[in-house]
């Protein structure tokens, strides 16, 4: 007669990974992650919280080298630049052309190039970023 194993109580094997804990919601001024750039990620934050409580001066975005109370692998854009929100001129998008530009800067500043070089260099490629919008953007009514 052959022989019968004993059953088991638990078919989970005892090596098994524990359970993934539940996703921890990250404290103020962070809201949401909008884009991971290999370590680097950028997130949407509070910027009235971030003024009131963390940096005065913050704008409409920020990164370390601008901000040492900005981690340094993170980018914060201010809540306020939702995507699609309306400037100055009609179908511009702020919040792509902003996290554009902080990225330029930022790398830029990682390695070693001072502030007003990069803003200059960010800014010059912001700029051809919204020429090169307003030609293939599309046609919106000004209702004149």
């Amino acid at each position: 007669m052959p022989r019968k194993r004993p059953l088991r109580k638990s078919r989970q094997s005892p090596h098994a990974a524990p359970p993934a804990p539940a996703r921890v919601r990250r404290p103020p001024p962070y809201i949401q992650c909008l884009q991971r750039t290999g370590r680097v990620a950028v997130w949407q934050v509070d910027g009235v919280y971030v003024r009131k409580n963390i940096d005065g001066e913050f704008g409409v975005f920020g990164h370390h080298y601008s901000f040492s109370a900005i981690p340094r692998n993170e980018i914060w854009l201010d809540v306020a630049q939702e995507p699609g929100e309306r400037r100055e001129e009609p179908g511009e998008m702020e919040q792509p052309l902003l996290m554009r530009h902080a990225i330029i800067e930022r790398r830029l500043m990682a390695r070693g190039m001072d502030y007003e070089a990069a803003r200059t260099v960010a800014i010059a490629e912001e700029r051809r970023e919204r020429m090169k919008a307003a030609t293939v953007g599309p046609d919106i009514p000004r209702g004149d």
